[in-house]
């Protein structure tokens, strides 16, 4: 009797196997295609980060500033992490060269675009934002007070060592923002209020709250 049955189930597996043949066959093809394109992709990938990271090395070898920052940019507007290198190399030639606008673009380019950890944004953005500060100080008369703002709001405040960074770059960028405007500091409410919340926070570095109140200091008795 068991037998029997162990043949009545053999016989129903071989049925539906000869039945669906097709359909299993298709499936079988479809999975080897997409194994073959993930390996082809993969490879493909690999290949342009490799032709990529010789290319941004071979870079150092050259005198000609011109071809340099044409390939640089060429490399800026892929995807990888040496375009990420050719970007940040970018950002440091625009900040000497005093080409402010393109430097903003390559910022807001990483920050958008390459896909990074919030806590790489949050570098990113208190890095763009602490020489956008200094650059604002240094001439009173360009106008980056919103653009640092904007990347201000790109920290991220989960991040605990850079919830205080980002309370500290809205102090100074008000700081700048009142003295770009002429604004009394000392009549301001907003400016006083954030100082003192940064203060009196027990989450915030002793380091910070001796440079913000340093500048307290001197804006109340210059």
């Amino acid at each position: 009797m068991n037998k029997i049955f162990s043949l009545n189930i053999l016989k129903n597996i071989n049925k539906l196997i000869r039945e669906n043949l097709k359909i299993i066959i298709i499936l079988i093809v479809l999975l080897f295609l997409s194994f073959l394109i993930y390996q082809t992709y993969s490879y493909y990938k690999q290949s342009i980060i490799k032709k990529d990271s010789i290319t941004y090395f071979n870079l150092k070898e050259l005198d000609d500033k011109i071809k340099i920052n044409e390939i640089m940019l060429s490399l800026s507007k892929k995807n990888n992490f040496y375009s990420l290198l050719a970007t940040l190399d970018l950002i440091d030639e625009n900040i000497q060269n005093q080409n402010y606008n393109e430097l903003k673009t390559l910022y807001l380019n990483i920050l958008n675009n390459f896909n990074l950890d919030n806590v790489y944004v949050s570098a990113i953005a208190s890095h763009a934002a602490y020489n956008f500060i200094n650059i604002q100080n240094d001439n009173l008369n360009l106008n980056f007070i919103e653009d640092t703002n904007e990347f201000i709001s790109y920290i991220d405040e989960d991040q605990k060592s850079y919830k205080e960074i980002k309370y500290e770059l809205q102090y100074l960028n008000l700081v700048t923002e009142y003295e770009k405007n002429n604004i009394s500091y000392h009549s301001s409410t907003a400016v006083i209020d954030l100082y003192n919340l940064i203060m009196t926070s027990e989450n915030i570095s002793s380091n910070i709250k001796e440079r913000v109140n340093k500048i307290h200091e001197y804006q109340l008795y210059n």
